[in-house]
Order: C-alpha cells, then sequence, then structure tokens
C-alpha cells in the first residue's frame, strides 16, 4: 500500500512537473508577425529595427520597399504605415513626396499614443529641415554659379566682338594709311610737276624781256 502510494504520489509530481513545463513553454510560444502587421505598427522598437535594416538595403531595394509600403499606404493611411512610410522616404528618392508625408505627421501628431514615438519623429522631423535647408542653399549656389558663368561668357563674347573690331578698324586704318601715302607721293608728284612748269615760264619770261 504504501509502494502504490509513493508510485501514485511521484506519478502526480511528473505530471504536475510535465504540465507545468508545457504551460510554460506555451507561455514563451512566440507567435509570428507578418511583415504587413509590422509596417502597421506604431511601437518605438519596430520603427528602429525597421530604420535599421532599411538603412542595410541597396539602393534598388530602398525603392522597393519604399514602393510597397507606400502602395499599402494609399490603400489603407494608417499611423504605423505613415510613420514607416516617412523613414523609408528619408533615404529614398522617387518615393512619394517626404515633405509631404511629414507635415500630415506634424498636423497628427496628437495621434500617436507614444510620447518616444512622437520624439523621434521631431527628431527625424528636424533633421528632414536641415537637409532640405541644406539642399536650397546648394541650389542658391548652384544658381549663382550658372548665372556667373553665363556672364563670364557674355562678357567673352563681348571681348571677342571688341577685339574684332579693333582689328577690323586696325585694318581700315592700315588701309587709309595706305591710300594716304599714295595720294602724298602722287601731291608731290603734281607739285614737281607744277614747279617744272613755273621754271619754264620763268625762263621763258626771262628770255622774251631781252
Amino acid at each position: 500500500m504504501r509502494s502504490a502510494a509513493f508510485l501514485t504520489l511521484v506519478s502526480l509530481c511528473l505530471l504536475s512537473a510535465g504540465c507545468s513545463g508545457v504551460s510554460k513553454k506555451k507561455s514563451h510560444t512566440v507567435v509570428p508577425v507578418s511583415p504587413e502587421a509590422k509596417l502597421a505598427s506604431e511601437d518605438l522598437d519596430e520603427l528602429m529595427r525597421f530604420s535599421g535594416e532599411f538603412a542595410r538595403l541597396s539602393g534598388d531595394q530602398r525603392l522597393a520597399e519604399c514602393d510597397h509600403i507606400l502602395q499599402m499606404y494609399r490603400a489603407g493611411q494608417s499611423m504605423g504605415l505613415r510613420l514607416h512610410l516617412f523613414l523609408a522616404q528619408l533615404l529614398t528618392e522617387s518615393c512619394g513626396d517626404v515633405r509631404e508625408t511629414s507635415s500630415v505627421l506634424k498636423t497628427r501628431q496628437s495621434e500617436i499614443r507614444d510620447e518616444r514615438v512622437r520624439n523621434f519623429l521631431a527628431f527625424q522631423a528636424q533633421v528632414l529641415a536641415r537637409l532640405e535647408a541644406e539642399i536650397e542653399q546648394k541650389r542658391a549656389l548652384d544658381l549663382n554659379l550658372k548665372f556667373s558663368q553665363q556672364q563670364a561668357r557674355k562678357r567673352k563674347r563681348e571681348l571677342i566682338s571688341f577685339e574684332s573690331e579693333a582689328k577690323n578698324c586696325e585694318s581700315e586704318l592700315m588701309s587709309c594709311e595706305s591710300v594716304l601715302e599714295v595720294r602724298t607721293v602722287e601731291l608731290k608728284t603734281l607739285q614737281d610737276k607744277l614747279d617744272a612748269l613755273k621754271s619754264i615760264e620763268q625762263n621763258l619770261g626771262g628770255a622774251q624781256g631781252r
């Protein structure tokens, strides 16, 4: 009887331990989360995870992922998708308008329940504002450089035109000097002939007086 009771007690203990283990295993079972559910999440840890993984993608992969999120966002504009789209657009070109997304988030940030997410979003928005300011500054510098280059080309054309006109004037002046030299020679020839005629007249007049 004691042996039977002992075995029964041991069996109950083992069964209890086994059930406890099963219960413990069940409590630690991780339920897989779909990619769509992750993208719809507003959780800060998820946003940080997404930011890190997205940053490690290549340019083409980023564009493909950003386009995928953009299409999901257009189909159902949840806050989680909007947050993920904003983060994706920060590192991707030709994927919607990041300034528009940022503006929408700014006007609807009160809908974000987690203050940490709001702070994280505010930081990212300041980064975007700084980048836009640098882009605008670079664009202004490029415009100034382009204008300066245009003015330099214009001045160069004017200088070439001036030099061409100066050469033409110099050529015309040389031509005029050449003509003047010819006219001077002709005038001297005529003067010599006139002087010869005067000399002949004087000689004839003197002969007649005798």
